[in-house]
């Protein structure tokens, strides 16, 4: 019997289209990046958390059809929220990341403290 994490979602390879009729897949991307390497992300669907996310990984979520509202957080930060409409049988590309890069490094004290709202990217692709 194969090792089956039931807090996880069911992954879905690129390219390949959901299964089940009826469904729409939200497939979330992330690439390497020096902030929170070390940490994953949750995704988050309608509030309810859904999946994790690490760097250089692609996960699929499946969701009910409908208009979604998507955000990515990690302990106190998370991405201003995305809204998306989703018809069966849509494969939904999002990706999320981290909003310092280059100088904005420096600002980490800043954006812990007073723009948790923004540590996050969450856009779709």
């Amino acid at each position: 019997m194969p090792d089956i994490n039931p807090y996880e979602s069911p992954r879905i390879a690129p390219g390949n289209t959901p299964t089940t009729t009826g469904e729409a897949t939200l497939r979330v991307t992330r690439h390497w990046q020096y902030q929170d390497w070390l940490r994953a992300y949750q995704i988050s669907v309608d509030g309810s958390p859904r999946d994790r996310i690490r760097t250089d990984q692609t996960i699929s979520i499946p969701v009910t059809p409908g208009e979604l509202i998507v955000v990515a957080s990690i302990d106190w930060a998370k991405s201003t929220p995305v809204y998306v409409e989703a018809q069966p049988g849509d494969i939904i590309d999002l990706e999320v990341s981290g909003s310092l890069k280059g100088w904005k490094l420096l600002l980490v004290g800043y954006y812990s403290a007073f723009a948790p709202h923004q540590w996050l990217t969450l856009e779709r692709i």
